[in-house]
């Protein structure tokens, strides 16, 4: 009986065996890139150039070319974690799902493209120009994009805590939902962008414009305001605790309240509505 099941035990190891080389033998989905992407691929390598080409599922993570003309490729689901495309022109590309964690984009241009639920978490997007692109859902934490241009990009419901966005531009842009706790916005442009809902918990925006800015219901509660300019804003229910707001301009600001102003600190130069008043900072 002992001999009969350690038979037993030699037939399942070996057919586990043999599951395990068949398995081995079979290449993963995308491992192997077909010779028409093989050829696309030493196209973009040794021209800089392949524009509307088709890398979707594919890893061009290794990839270095500056400048690269990808205008209208599909990248949707590529892995291109770490990949270097600085001054690439991804104008009107779909980058769907794409994985580029720590890629380096500084002076891309993505303009009107395709960028749902990308993961750029750590990339470089330094002067990169996303104008119109759209970014719903995106991960963009702990990115490099300072003077970054996303005018008119759709922001919605976008992880961006934790970035540098110094300077950046994100004029008339949709960002309803999304977070920017801890992040550096100084001096960035946020004219007649949609906030409403949105977390800059802590965020530094100092001399930021929120010129017209929806931030109703936003969080700006323990942020670093000073200087910036909320003229037409419309911070009805916004979160102003602990928030500086020392030498900011809320003259024209709408919906805000002095229930919400006693929470806050400012100073001499802060420029309230008629009849409100703010305590100084300490």
């Amino acid at each position: 009986m002992q001999h009969v099941s350690s038979i037993s035990r030699l037939s399942v190891l070996g057919a586990s065996a043999m599951l395990v080389a068949l398995a081995a033998a079979v290449p993963a989905r995308g491992f192997e890139p077909s010779p028409e992407m093989k050829a696309r691929m030493e196209q973009l390598e040794k021209t800089g150039a392949c524009p509307g080409c088709d890398f979707r599922d594919q890893t061009l993570r290794i990839m270095r070319v500056e400048n690269a003309d990808l205008s209208g490729a599909i990248l949707r689901d590529t892995d291109m974690k770490n990949a270097a495309f600085p001054g690439a022109d991804l104008t009107r590309a779909d980058l769907r799902r794409a994985g580029a964690e720590g890629a380096d984009f500084a002076g891309a241009r993505f303009d009107r493209a395709e960028m749902r639920a990308v993961d750029l978490e750590k990339a470089t997007l330094a002067k990169a120009s996303l104008r119109g692109a759209d970014l719903r859902d995106a991960d963009l934490r702990k990115v490099a994009a300072d003077g970054a241009d996303f005018g008119g990009a759709d922001l919605r419901n976008a992880l961006m805590s934790r970035s540098d966005l110094t300077g950046g531009h994100f004029a008339n842009a949709k960002m309803s939902g999304s977070r920017m706790e801890r992040s550096r916005i100084i001096g960035a442009d946020f004219t007649g962008a949609e906030l409403d809902h949105a977390d800059l918990e802590r965020a530094t925006a100092r001399n930021a414009a929120f010129r017209g800015t929806g931030l109703a219901y936003s969080k700006l509660s323990h942020g670093d305001f000073a200087g910036a300019d909320f003229a037409g804003a419309d911070l009805k229910n916004a979160s102003l605790r602990k928030t500086d707001l020392s030498g900011a301009d809320l003259s024209s600001a709408r919906g805000l309240t002095q229930r919400q102003l006693d929470m806050a600190c400012g100073s001499s130069s802060t420029k309230l509505p008629y009849g409100l008043s703010i305590q100084p900072c300490r």
